[in-house]
């Protein structure tokens, strides 16, 4: 099964904004992917979801030795954009990959904002899978109480994770915690010159 909440195909591109997904549950004897969403498509598939909340959903593979494992708990985008700002994912479950979110040569799969808590996966990737691709995490995204086998916040196969700054203090490395302070530095002005110019602390 794909997508139990909402499922965007091919090259159509969806914005949801302000909306509530809960207890969405994709199942399926081979393989499920995305529990809540699921974003599968070509060149120009885009899904845009902003100030949403994903609570208490989960992609099952029900038969033992599944040739495609489940992946995205919550969220599973192939070969598509996807973009999260200011979201929630709160106790995605996956019986494979990407307890939260899982990213397959996607273009562009982005996270700003965004919070993904308490998420499991059963193999890899408590909060993210990345398989391929690329993903960006930005504007205080934060991963914390994730688990999985491997990589209880996340796990790359193969692309890469890029953070832009500034990081928003808490857990987000791989069974660590994370704390980052970040303070203005104190601005001094040249007695010379009389410009102003800020000193290292």
């Amino acid at each position: 099964g794909y997508g139990a909440a909402v499922m965007v195909w091919g090259g159509s591109e969806c914005y949801l904004t302000g909306c509530a997904i809960y207890r969405s549950n994709t199942t399926s004897v081979f393989s499920a992917f995305g529990g809540a969403v699921c974003q599968r498509g070509w060149t120009g598939g885009v899904l845009h979801l902003t100030e949403c909340i994903i609570s208490d959903a989960s992609a099952t593979a029900t038969r033992e030795g599944a040739s495609l494992p489940s992946a995205g708990g919550a969220v599973g985008v192939q070969k598509a954009v996807l973009r999260m700002v200011r979201c929630t994912i709160v106790n995605g479950s996956t019986t494979g990959e990407g307890g939260g979110c899982y990213t397959f040569e996607s273009e562009a799969f982005t996270l700003l904002g965004t919070t993904v808590t308490s998420c499991h996966a059963e193999l890899r990737g408590g909060a993210l899978y990345v398989a391929s691709g690329t993903a960006l995490l930005g504007n205080g995204t934060r991963f914390y109480g994730n688990s999985a086998a491997q990589g209880g916040s996340y796990m790359v196969a193969t692309g890469g994770i890029f953070y832009e700054l500034p990081v928003a203090p808490g857990h987000w490395l791989p069974n660590a915690q994370c704390e980052v302070f970040r303070q203005g530095c104190p601005i001094v002005e040249d007695p010379v010159t009389g410009q102003s110019s800020a000193e290292a602390a």
